[in-house]
């Protein structure tokens, strides 16, 4: 036991080691990273357990290069795997998750660079989330520089649903339920600027459909004029419902040690009101809006606010032209207002900070506040020292006519460490606690391992 802790003391106070700096012509990417999730909690009448292990893998890689050192060919991989490890058989019998036991290829695909010195050509399954909103398709997408300073980019494939491919995430249509079990097609098209200091701009077209059409819309967004000075804006216009979805206009301010934004955007969402997704849609609404983040020596402070307009009528309603329509109640024009600001401070053993947000109006009135702190950890038991974290915080939502108030408290405690440049090993804590359910902990761990060939 003397030998043990002797050892330990004399690991503990050691040097970090000097390694040399990691490899920056690499053929090869690879991490994998492990996930192990244990957590119990009291449901409405009897305990809910689950024990699974979560594994995702990364590989990128250029395996052929251009003369002038860029990449000719390049490849990605990303695929997580679900292993299920409790709870017993007949309780998994009554609630299955199919999920925690599923195949996911998030990324998959083939990107050939440069061919004729102005085209992209990438095959396999990509992801966009762009002015256009989200879109995920089995198929070819070409980019080509056509011209100075523009980009002209087209994909056409299979919509990734897992019901039929058995890959890939759940895709949700605007009222909330499963894509059908078909093979649905994606087509989208984008043209954007590239290369410009002063301007950042696109716009498009997507649509996603099978034998009915769950998305057709043209979007646009632009970012005109220089860092100092620039205004930021978006918008969409949904094909189907022939309405414009969603407008936003913002000023901007960027430097060295302050950002400042101020703007108004409207939400005009489209959806079914059959649907009890739909609870977590955001509801048709008009807000001015503004926030600030800045730096001076060991102090960060960020300060952010925002009025909301929620209108009565149609624009309020489920989607039309369904055979029940669902009218919104004609009242006056509701208003909400939310604000909030963060503190945190640099010191020597690390950092300190404070978070609070406060609204009311539509929506009730609720407040919400917590503290936090970085450690780096006491000890350099590895190549590289680790670091803590923790977090206490609270919520509490005022009484209404028909509800009484709520308060809800929560913990965290992490620590990060890397025992070898390659490795790194996460573990979180967390704990929850309210007024009206029984309060929960959740433990979870994760090694993650990286290579480069």
């Amino acid at each position: 036991m003397l030998w043990a802790a002797a050892l330990g003391t004399s690991a503990a106070s050691a040097a970090p080691y000097d390694v040399p700096p990691w490899p920056t012509n690499a053929r090869w990417h690879l991490s994998a990273q492990t996930t192990f999730d244990s957590t119990g909690w009291r449901g409405v009448q009897t305990p809910l357990e689950r024990t699974d292990v979560q594994q995702r893998l990364r590989l990128s890689g250029w395996p052929v290069r251009q003369a002038n050192g860029r990449p000719r060919l390049s490849v990605q991989l990303d695929l997580t795997v679900g292993s299920d490890l409790g709870p017993e058989q007949d309780a998994f019998e009554s609630m299955p998750d199919g999920r925690r036991v599923a195949l996911d290829l998030m990324q998959a695909n083939m990107k050939l660079h440069d061919l004729g010195g102005r085209v992209d050509v990438l095959f396999g399954r990509t992801w966009f989330l762009d002015a256009l909103g989200a879109d995920a398709l089995d198929g070819v997408v070409v980019q080509g520089r056509l011209a100075p300073h523009f980009l002209m980019e087209v994909g056409t494939g299979l919509a990734v649903r897992r019901a039929w491919s058995l890959f890939g995430p759940d895709l949700f249509s605007p009222d909330g339920t499963r894509l059908p079990d078909t093979r649905g097609q994606v087509i989208r098209a984008r043209l954007a600027t590239h290369g410009l200091a002063w301007l950042d701009a696109s716009a498009g077209l997507t649509r996603q459909f099978d034998d009915a059409i769950q998305v057709h819309r043209a979007a646009g967004a632009a970012r005109i004029g220089p860092r100092s000075l620039h205004l930021d804006t978006l918008g969409r216009y949904d094909l189907i419902q022939r309405r414009v979805s969603r407008l936003r206009a913002a000023v901007g301010h960027v430097s060295q040690r302050l950002s400042a934004r101020a703007g108004w955007r409207r939400s005009r969402p489209s959806y079914s009101a059959d649907s009890i997704w739909n609870a977590f849609v955001p509801v048709a609404h008009d807000a001015w809006f503004a926030d600030t983040q800045g730096r001076l020596g060991a102090w960060s402070l960020a300060v952010d606010g925002a009025v909301h307009l929620y209108p009565p009528g149609e624009t309020t309603a489920q989607t039309p032209g369904l055979p029940m329509p669902v009218a919104a109640p004609s009242v006056d024009t509701e208003a909400a207002y939310d604000v909030g600001a963060r503190i945190e401070r640099t010191l020597s053993w690390g950092s300190l900070g404070a978070t609070a947000r406060s609204a009311d109006g539509f929506g009730g009135e609720r407040t919400y506040g917590d503290v936090f702190t970085r450690l780096p950890m006491p000890t350099i038991l590895g190549r590289t020292p680790g670091e803590l974290r923790a977090r206490l915080g609270g919520v509490r939502y005022a009484s209404t006519a028909d509800v009484a108030p709520v308060t809800s408290a929560w913990a965290l405690l992490a620590g990060s460490w890397r025992p070898e440049e390659s490795m790194r090993l996460d573990a979180v804590a967390e704990w929850y606690g309210s007024t009206q359910v029984a309060s929960r902990l959740r433990i979870m761990g994760r090694l993650t391992l990286e290579d480069w060939w």
